[in-house]
């Protein structure tokens, strides 16, 4: 094969049960990078990491992906899936030579290209699940995708009532939606009107909007106390669509804003 290989990581909204449960029990890379996770997130927790994950026949299926898809958790579980694929493929012989992650996904890019170590990137993504999950709001907001490119989304949410955006531009033909709840039932109505496809997101809060912009200012703190390194290899930003600086501290802001921004895929991706 010729050419670059790029990685690219997913973000939140991905997460379900059961999730790696069988890779790991036929791979022991996988295996290792939960048993990595849950030592490092068990004290934090008070329980493992894996216990939110593995099917638990003693829970509601329905009640244990309500604990899943909570920030504070689904956050580092989707990191610790991210991981746990990246070092697998890379034991087949796979050499990522650039990357990118979607939304959360980033820290699981930054891992790939070295700037913080695994456990730095639980810690940092613990802290900013708990960051969004600590602030106290009204209304946290939804999320939704829309099934057209952002410019035709942006023009539709003009005419809406409230606080809604296009949050994340994930491809030509899929746009996400983000906001006040009561505005984001209102585009949803209308895009389902018009006839696009709509699919409402596994998520806690709006994300990579103003309503979690709060939970930005105690991350930075956090990630001022984390080693950050220059990328060994080239990595993208969500927030500028553009390749990361190599001042740590430069980073450490890069990550702080990327809560709140919103994320530029389709620049990323070209």
């Amino acid at each position: 094969m010729n050419g670059d290989v790029a990685v690219l990581f997913t973000g939140q909204g991905s997460q379900y049960i059961e999730m790696g449960m069988e890779l790991a029990a036929h791979y022991p890379i996988v295996q290792q990078t939960f048993d990595e996770a849950d030592a490092i997130l068990e004290p934090l927790f008070q329980k493992k990491l894996t216990d939110y994950i593995r099917r638990d026949p003693n829970t509601m299926e329905t009640l244990q992906f309500a604990q899943l898809r909570e920030t504070q958790i689904a956050q580092p579980a989707t990191l610790t899936i991210d991981i746990a694929l990246y070092r697998l493929l890379k034991s087949f012989g796979l050499k990522a030579h650039r990357v990118a992650g979607h939304s959360l996904g980033e820290y699981a890019a930054c891992v790939a290209a070295e700037v913080m170590s695994f456990k730095d990137a639980l810690l940092a993504v613990c802290a900013r699940g708990k960051g969004m999950a600590a602030i106290e709001l009204e209304d946290s907001g939804t999320m939704a995708s829309i099934g057209t490119h952002p410019d035709k989304v942006r023009a539709i949410l003009k005419d809406i009532d409230g606080y809604v955006i296009a949050a994340n531009m994930n491809a030509p033909s899929q746009t996400v939606i983000a906001g006040e709840t009561a505005a984001m039932a209102e585009a949803i109505t209308t895009f389902k009107s018009k006839g696009f496809m709509v699919q409402p997101l596994a998520v806690s809060h709006a994300f990579h909007t103003k309503l979690v912009s709060p939970a930005s200012e105690p991350l930075r703190k956090v990630l001022n106390n984390l080693e950050i390194s220059a990328p060994t290899i080239p990595i993208n930003s969500n927030v500028t669509g553009e390749w990361y600086p190599s001042n740590a501290d430069a980073i450490r802001d890069l990550l702080a804003m990327q809560v709140a921004s919103p994320v530029k895929w389709i620049k990323q991706v070209e």
